[in-house]
């Protein structure tokens, strides 16, 4: 007989919400292998594999739909996702280093206001 999970199995052992699992099966991404007689889901072992990928690439930053895109396309899609994940990290850091430089050039400028609401437009670009 196949070992079966259920929800409650699933949250405890993967951390994550029931709700997100009822998500996953909303959209598609992650369907129980069967419903009970008391239509509860109930997952099998291929189905805590999947989970274990979207896991995975959600810890990457991967979107939900380019996961269910890594699932149901027939062709090795990965590399292309991944790829436009890292130009996607790569956007998101240059803006976060542009924001850390900005902001200890303003701790650098010994003529900050006191309060934020004093920073105009003029008074940031004279900074």
């Amino acid at each position: 007989m196949l070992s079966m999970h259920t929800i409650g199995q699933i949250c405890k052992n993967f951390g994550i919400s029931r709700s997100t699992l009822i998500y996953y099966d909303s959209i598609g991404l992650l369907k129980p292998a069967v419903r009970t007689e008391g239509n509860y889901r109930a997952y099998s072992e291929n189905e805590i594999e999947r989970l274990e990928k979207i896991i995975l690439f959600r810890e990457a930053g991967v979107s939900l739909k380019d996961i269910k895109t890594i699932f149901d396309s027939p062709q090795n899609n990965l590399p292309d996702i991944l790829n436009k994940r890292l130009v996607e990290l790569k956007g998101e850091m240059n803006k976060v280093k542009s924001q850390q430089q900005c902001i200890v050039e303003l701790l650098k400028n010994g003529r900050l206001p006191q309060q934020a609401s004093a920073l105009n437009k003029d008074s940031f670009v004279l900074i």
